[in-house]
């Protein structure tokens, strides 16, 4: 950690860190770390973005359309596939935090994170950044 600074707030599984002076986002997959720091000077935006496929639920309702007016014997495989597209769909959405910076957009995929607990730590996030250039005069 840099002189005087302190953490501020972190995920519960230590992967985003917010601290007095920088936000550090660091993954650990398959025998391979990336750290990416991004000092509070330089965070631009921060925002939540969520991210769906809607070609699932077009392909779902074509085979679901399909199911109804076609042949009988094709309608079990057919709504099977409906099920199993609405299935991906929903598996497949994600709420990602997007934190960018002149050069980096940092895009953290938030798995058990509530809408409330993201919107706080962009809270935070923003006061100590106001808070940082508070303390700098800026």
């Amino acid at each position: 950690m840099l002189q005087g600074e302190s953490i501020v707030l972190e995920s519960d599984n230590k992967e985003l860190t917010l601290s007095t002076h920088r936000i550090r986002h660091r993954v650990v997959s398959w025998g391979q770390e990336d750290i990416v720091s991004i000092m509070l000077e330089q965070v631009a935006s921060c925002g939540l973005v969520h991210t769906s496929n809607p070609l699932l639920i077009v392909l779902s309702a074509v085979c679901a359309i399909a199911a109804l007016v076609g042949p009988e014997r094709s309608r079990v495989p057919l709504i099977f596939a409906v099920a199993i597209l609405l299935i991906l769909y929903f598996v497949t959405r994600k709420h990602v935090l997007a934190i960018s910076s002149a050069g980096h957009t940092l895009k953290v995929t938030l798995g058990g994170m509530s809408t409330e607990q993201v919107m706080s730590f962009i809270e935070a996030t923003e006061s100590a950044k106001n808070q940082r250039f508070l303390s700098r005069g800026v």
